[in-house]
């Protein structure tokens, strides 16, 4: 399961523990669905305030290919590229870094 913030919310999450965040997205998960089960793993993201990402991600432009990526991710002598950027199935997404 996956939860995207977005706006003032995005940065309302980025003050609170993971813990704190968690819990909210289950409360808000568990009006819909009142026996979720509690999450086994969870990771949370301070994207807005990560110093190499800013909040900020790729964009597929129009006319662009898959085999984009590919080039993307070729590497240049020992310089490796890495991230949703690289990413064919997830880019422009918080998980396509993973």
């Amino acid at each position: 399961l996956w939860v995207f913030l977005r706006g003032e919310a995005s940065y309302r999450a980025e003050e609170l523990t993971d813990d704190e965040v968690v819990e909210e997205c289950m409360e808000s998960l568990r009006k819909v669905f009142p026996d979720a089960p509690d999450p086994v793993e969870t990771k949370v993201t301070r994207w807005n305030t990560d110093p190499y990402a800013y909040g900020a991600y790729s964009f597929t432009k129009t006319g662009s290919t898959m085999e984009m990526y590919d080039e993307i991710a070729t590497p240049i002598g020992n310089l490796l590229f890495a991230g949703e950027a690289t990413s064919k199935p997830a880019h422009a997404t918080v998980h396509g870094a993973w």
